[in-house]
């Protein structure tokens, strides 16, 4: 007398769906490990001459110098946690890595810097990627502004997207003061005015 097998449904519907689950995990694992790739291309604006009574100097610099003087800068905030560099081509670019569960995560910020009327750097947010996974800007800068301490001179609106450097809050020797005067990533001009209280 032969038995009839009974399959068993449910065994097979469970690692049908341990499967699905595996392959999701796993792809949105690999775009977070993956690395950051853009095609952004924001538009550059550019802001017109300031007028300040107490200018002592105009210094003009290139994207270079730029890149240079805030990477100096920025070696003050590193961590073994986070690394990070700053980038300024046809945009700004702010990348980094956050070490998490023993893994290097690659995260970076596209940023469309502006010249205030004010002498301020306004940094609209154009992309947050962590891996190739593009974030919410709003949600992501809110996290970042309330996990992260950042001089009394920068702040962040995640609502509006955007950072703002106000430069004459920068604590400099001698009281000097420094305003951005043009941004022109296009042709690499950069010009900032050095006041004196």
């Amino acid at each position: 007398m032969s038995k009839d097998k009974k399959i068993n449904w449910w065994k097979y519907l469970f690692i049908a769906l341990l499967t699905i689950n595996i392959i999701f995990v796993g792809s949105i694992a690999g775009k977070i490990f993956m690395g950051y790739n853009s095609n952004v291309n924001p538009k550059i604006e550019e802001k017109h001459e300031l007028d300040v009574a107490n200018k002592v100097a105009k210094i003009e610099m290139t994207s270079s110098q730029v890149n240079n003087l805030v990477n100096s800068y920025l070696k003050d905030f590193q961590t073994s946690k986070m690394k990070y560099n700053f980038y300024l081509g046809d945009v700004a670019t702010f990348t980094g890595t956050y070490k998490f569960l023993f893994m290097n995560i690659p995260l970076s910020i596209t940023f469309t810097p502006l010249a205030m009327d004010n002498g301020d750097i306004e940094l609209k947010v154009e992309n947050i990627s962590a891996g190739s996974i593009n974030l919410p800007k709003d949600k992501a800068l809110d996290y970042i502004k309330s996990t992260y301490d950042f001089p009394s001179f920068v702040s962040i609106n995640g609502q509006k997207e955007k950072v703002t450097i106000a430069l004459a809050q920068m604590e400099l020797p001698n009281n000097f003061l420094v305003e951005v005067d043009q941004i022109d990533l296009k042709n690499e001009k950069l010009s900032f005015n050095l006041l004196q209280k």
